[in-house]
């Protein structure tokens, strides 16, 4: 189950002016400059689900994602972001660029930002397009309320011309990783939910 783990990096907002904490969510209307914030301690927990063929949680997890440290490369300012799980631990370095959030690991953009509804952008870790669904996206979790921009990421193997498995993860401009959906093709053109994670609190410097 460990390399649906690191699918999961699909996933991080602009350093705010004042500290915003889960205890204040908030729905915003403006366009913040980056869609995951990357000041030093920064960090979003979520609750894994995962479920069976039929849609029962067989077990559960926690995620956090923590900004630690901030490197350099040729100039160029990047963070790396810890991700810790009860059964597992791993960093992964990343950026925010002009056209949006960036993996050190291969350069690939991981989150385009800005972007309009149904633009595309190739996928770093598959061989389908990203397809931006939607960039207004209202999601209810635990921690609040957010509008999201909702990225669909195919993967797998092609099943009756259908990704074997995709994802949807909602990420909220100005506060970062939200909600991230688990799918899996379990017969042809039946997919069903293999996990997902929700946003229980985070901490914005």
């Amino acid at each position: 189950m460990k390399i649906f783990y690191y699918c999961f990096i699909g996933l991080f907002v602009i350093t705010l002016s004042s500290c915003k904490k889960s205890d204040n969510p908030i729905l915003s209307t403006e366009l913040p400059k980056e869609i995951i914030p990357l000041s030093l301690g920064n960090s979003w927990t979520t609750y894994i689900s995962y479920y069976d063929s039929l849609s029962n949680v067989q077990t559960v997890d926690t995620l956090t994602r923590t900004v630690e440290s901030e490197l350099s490369e040729n100039d160029t300012k990047w963070f790396s972001i810890k991700f810790l799980m009860q059964t597992d631990e791993f960093s992964v370095v990343y950026r925010n660029a002009q056209d949006g959030f960036i993996r050190n690991l291969d350069k690939y953009l991981i989150y385009k930002y800005p972007a309009s509804k149904y633009d595309t952008f190739p996928d770093p870790n598959g061989e389908n397009d990203i397809v931006v669904r939607s960039i207004d996206t209202t999601i209810v979790t635990p921690a609040g309320t957010f509008s999201c921009y909702c990225f669909y990421i195919p993967r797998g193997q092609i099943i009756g011309g259908k990704p074997g498995i995709y994802y949807l993860d909602f990420v909220a401009p100005g506060i970062g990783f939200i909600k991230v959906e688990h799918y899996v093709q379990w017969s042809p053109g039946s997919y069903s939910i293999y996990s997902k994670q929700e946003l229980i609190k985070y901490d914005i410097k």
